[in-house]
């Protein structure tokens, strides 16, 4: 069995930041991710300001 230090849920721009971040260290990440790497935003589009507005 492998063992990991940190286990990301989900590969989109958080986990990536994060990933990048402990570059150098000596940790050992595990990213599961259901879909493609990068979320849904990069992958598929959104409009994010769209539900921003909304909310007012």
């Amino acid at each position: 069995m492998k063992k990991f230090d940190i286990i990301l849920i989900g590969a989109g721009p958080a986990a990536i930041n994060f990933s990048i971040a402990t570059q150098g260290s000596d940790k050992k990440i595990l990213a599961i991710e259901g879909d493609k790497f990068g979320g849904t935003c990069p992958n598929y589009g959104c409009e994010p300001k769209i539900f921003l507005t909304w909310l007012r």
